[in-house]
């Protein structure tokens, strides 16, 4: 399976990550990113963003320790969003938004 993407006028919404996922500018267009939200589904989720591929440069690990309700982070706006899945700890309900510049 893969995640459900939704693309809204300024942002990609993933939700039930349950795969690597990598952002295509053949896919979306030529977007270029400010931020990244996550939402956790619980307390002690972690959502690990790197940068083209899973060996790329980590650009975040987002840490929910206590199940506060979202993590934000800035990002290079030349960064190519990965979602290294097997890095990840998600439970039922999280989310991930990739905001536009």
């Amino acid at each position: 399976m893969a995640a459900t993407v939704t693309l809204k006028e300024d942002r990609i919404v993933l939700t039930v990550i349950d795969a690597d996922w990598t952002f295509s500018k053949a896919t979306y267009g030529l977007k270029k990113f400010k931020a990244i939200r996550f939402f956790p589904g619980a307390a002690d989720d972690v959502l690990v963003v790197k940068d083209k591929t899973d060996s790329g440069d980590a650009v975040t690990d987002l840490l929910s320790s206590d199940g506060e309700g979202r993590q934000d982070k800035d990002i290079d706006p030349n960064c190519v969003p990965m979602v290294d899945f097997s890095a990840c700890t998600l439970s039922a309900g999280h989310r991930a938004e990739f905001v536009f510049k």
